[in-house]
Order: C-alpha cells, then structure tokens, then sequence
C-alpha cells in the first residue's frame, strides 16, 4: 500500500520497481534485486519488522555501488512507540555495522497519521529525488545536443589562424 497510490500523483519520470521480498517463495528473488538495483539510480528498501542478514547481506553487497539507499520501516502501525523507535534503532545500528549509510530511514503508515508517521516526508524526498533525476537527464541530453552541434561545424581554425594574424600583421592574404 506505500507504493501503490490511486491516482498516481508523483513525478511521471519516477519509476519505482517493486522487486520480490526474500520471503516470496521465488527462487530467483536475490537474483532479480542485484540486478534491478544495479540498474537504478538510487535504492529504497522496505521492511517491516526488522532486517534480516539476508537483507543486510544484500544491502552490503550493493552498497560500494555508491548508490543513494532510502530505508523504510513500514507497517509500523502494530507497533508501540518503543517497539518502533526500536526497529528503527537497530535498523541503524545493523547497517552501520556492516558500513551501508543509509542516506535516511524513515518510518510509516498508511493508516495512522501521528507525528511519527513520515509518509509525507518519504512521498517529498521520492519527488525530490525524482525531479532531481529528471533535470540531470535533461542537462546531459542538452550537453550531447551541444556536442553533435558543435561536432558538426566545420573546422577551419588554420584559415582563421591565418586571417588574424594576417589582419594582426596587416598582411592581406595572396
């Protein structure tokens, strides 16, 4: 349900790919997270009680890639505020064990909307992210337009040598 809003109302060039929990059944599960988060720009991982060393295996796998990681404690609605106050401890304090910086953990709910509850903050970083993204892609596709368009001028830098110093010296040429 954090995932899933009706109608999508965030930025168009953010996709989010939802990728199989380890708990899924499906052998290939692992398999499809490396490479799915290989690929993206950034990661944001859920979970919903705590994080498991298979979890915190992978993470620290995909960590030296140097991609932003989000974490997210979700259904944090069954919990009391110490048990998710908790959660959250431990979160950071596996991840900081096996050096995976999480660039933020945040904690949800899509029921309760007590001040603990970040959604909304989580919804305004993933904007953020997705608008940063999508500006960086637009400059990088200028700054190719630019190239091939100054690719495909035609260099004459020896004749436009030699008139300025022709006109420097004042020289015409022959």
């Amino acid at each position: 349900p954090l995932l899933i809003e009706t109608p999508w109302n965030l930025p168009h060039d953010l996709v989010l790919v939802h990728v199989p929990a380890f708990d899924s059944g499906l052998p290939d599960a692992e398999s499809i997270v490396l490479e799915a988060s290989s690929r993206a720009n950034e990661i944001l991982a859920l979970f919903s009680r705590q994080l498991s060393d298979r979890e915190l295996d992978l993470y620290g796998r995909l960590a030296p890639l140097g991609k932003p990681m989000t974490f997210v404690h979700t259904l944090a609605d069954h919990e009391s505020s110490n048990d998710r106050r908790n959660v959250v401890r431990l979160a950071e304090r596996y991840l900081r064990e096996r050096a995976i910086i999480p660039q933020r953990l945040f904690t949800t709910s899509t029921r309760d909307k007590s001040a603990w509850n970040e959604i909304g903050a989580l919804r305004e970083t993933l904007i953020a992210h997705a608008n940063e993204h999508a500006d960086r892609v637009r400059r990088v596709a200028r700054e190719r337009e630019e190239q091939a368009r100054l690719a495909a001028i035609p260099s004459n830098t020896s004749v436009a040598k030699a008139s300025f110093f022709a006109r420097l010296f004042g020289r015409s040429r022959p």
